[in-house]
């Protein structure tokens, strides 16, 4: 046993090193304003950022629509231990990195978004769907530690944003 054991290390060990993860994309100024608002628990900035008409898709439950609606979704989130989020990418699509455990390495679930006119039209949460983490490639920005104790301050989240809007929008 203990040769077939040297021979599988010495197979592995001869493999040329897998290419390394591409950087994760910085993400766009409206999913790093929802994930800023999300983990100060800003639930009523995070409300003022849906459409009338926005939608919610969760498995387990049956869809809402309409802002009211769906702004109840934050109350469940303001209930519950304190989430962290972390702007994603699943293949080519931004998402959103869902950290039960704010201190985990590895994402819970994802939540997907997507956006009309700078609100909010739509929102799928994986919350009842975790194997979509396990089986597709993505990638996450990974927040300093430090970063999680204190939550940005306005001018820093302001900042944040404004600096990666293009010049026009200003």
């Amino acid at each position: 046993m203990l040769v077939r054991g040297r021979a599988r290390l010495k197979a592995i060990n001869a493999q040329p090193p897998a290419a390394p993860q591409p950087a994760p994309r910085p993400p766009s100024p409206a999913v790093a304003r929802y994930v800023a608002l999300f983990n100060r628990r800003d639930w009523e900035g995070l409300r003022a950022l849906l459409a009338d008409d926005v939608r919610l898709v969760q498995s387990a439950h049956p869809p809402r629509a309409g802002a009211a609606d769906v702004g109840m979704f934050f109350d469940i989130y303001a209930r519950s231990a304190p989430a962290r989020l972390a702007p994603a990418w699943l293949e080519d699509r931004e998402v959103i990195a869902v950290f039960e455990d704010p201190e985990a390495a590895k994402p819970s679930y994802l939540m997907w978004l997507e956006w009309t006119d700078g609100r909010i039209s739509f929102i799928r949460d994986y919350h009842y769907v975790r194997y979509v983490v396990t089986t597709r490639s993505w990638s996450w920005r990974q927040t300093p530690r430090r970063q999680l104790r204190r939550p940005p301050t306005d001018d820093e989240l302001r900042s944040a944003v404004t600096s990666r809007m293009p010049s026009t929008c200003s």
